[in-house]
């Protein structure tokens, strides 16, 4: 039922519209969170609640606790009702992989790397600590074991949007349609290219 319910919200995408895309680049951290989610509030004030908001991602990571703060906001919304919908623009590795995990739409544009590995630095029972919830999380989204996601994040996971697609990291490859600036993700528009089903090879 919820695969059926997420093929029909896909479907549906291009004909519903998305709000004005919420550009998350560089570095997480305290500063680019608390951006992300002050235009989070302001998107969510502004949209009806059956747009989703739309993030679009290209970050190579950084502070987990950082990233918690604009996931815990995202997690309180969708018990609101609130729909996001996460693509990956360019790269989107460590914490930004956890940040995507979280959208109820996952995506990805046609030539995005996505990357994944365990925590590390710092205190053990910390690091412990944050692996848990991760894995949990990840374990999931992805419908496979934690253990056997343990040990894929442990080898490092490196994937294209085909790959991602394959693996269930992502739910769509989506194309953008950008009024012009490159720079500009914030007035891109973006359309569902093909969904897993459709990846080549299947």
């Amino acid at each position: 039922m919820k695969k059926i319910a997420l093929l029909l919200l896909l479907t549906l995408m291009p004909l519903v519209g998305f709000s004005k895309t919420i550009s998350i680049t560089g570095r997480v951290d305290n500063i680019s969170m608390q951006e992300a989610v002050e235009k989070v509030m302001e998107e969510h004030r502004s949209l009806p609640i059956e747009k989703p908001i739309v993030l679009a991602l290209n970050s190579p990571g950084g502070s987990v606790y950082a990233g918690y703060f604009l996931m815990n906001q995202m997690i309180s919304l969708q018990a609101e009702g609130r729909k996001f919908t996460a693509i990956v623009t360019g790269m989107c590795a460590s914490m930004c992989f956890n940040i995507l995990q979280v959208a109820d739409i996952r995506g990805s544009l046609p030539f995005a790397t996505i990357m994944q590995h365990l925590p590390f630095g710092g205190d053990k029972q910390h690091l412990e600590a944050i692996e848990r919830v991760m894995d949990k999380l990840t374990a999931k989204r992805l419908g496979i074991h934690h253990l056997l996601w343990k040990q894929i994040a442990r080898q490092n996971l490196w994937v294209g949007s085909d790959d991602a697609l394959k693996m269930n990291v992502i739910d769509a490859v989506y194309i953008e349609k950008n009024l012009g600036d490159i720079m500009n993700v914030e007035e891109s528009t973006f359309n569902v290219l093909k969904t897993r089903g459709e990846v080549s090879g299947d």
